[in-house]
């Protein structure tokens, strides 16, 4: 699950603040959240589908499986996707994000391999002004 709001200035820059819960189905109790922020850039805009890239920064946090432990890593999150635009409020969004949770930990005897949460995400958006 997770939430998002978006500002958007103009039709070309905006700026993003989302957070995802990952709390069920998780390997052995494991479960992830992130709180991220960041530019977005708009480009290629044709008739209801308008195309973004993105650069987020924030907190990640993990609980370990087996219940070896909490930790709370600095994360990058750059990201693409697409809205298209179903009424003037409603819009359909798809896009694709990679987190690099730095200085998280690798494994054992293995060069250096931090977590990299990724995936796709579809959802739906309202917006609220304008």
């Amino acid at each position: 699950m997770g939430a998002f709001i978006d500002f958007d200035p103009n039709h070309y820059l905006g700026l993003e603040g989302d957070a995802r819960w990952l709390t069920f189905g998780g390997f052995e109790g494991s479960t992830e959240s992130s709180y991220l922020a960041g530019p977005k850039a708009f480009f290629l805009q044709r008739g209801r589908f308008r195309p973004y890239g993105k650069l987020l920064i924030g907190a990640a946090k993990i609980h370990y499986p087996f219940a070896i432990g909490d930790a709370t890593y600095f994360a990058l999150a750059p990201g693409a996707g697409t809205e298209y635009r179903l009424s003037h409020r409603w819009r359909l969004r798809v896009e694709y994000e990679y987190q690099m949770w730095l200085s998280s930990p690798g494994y054992a005897n293995e060069p250096n391999h931090e977590l990299t949460p990724n995936g796709f995400q579809i959802g739906v958006m309202y917006r609220i002004l304008r």
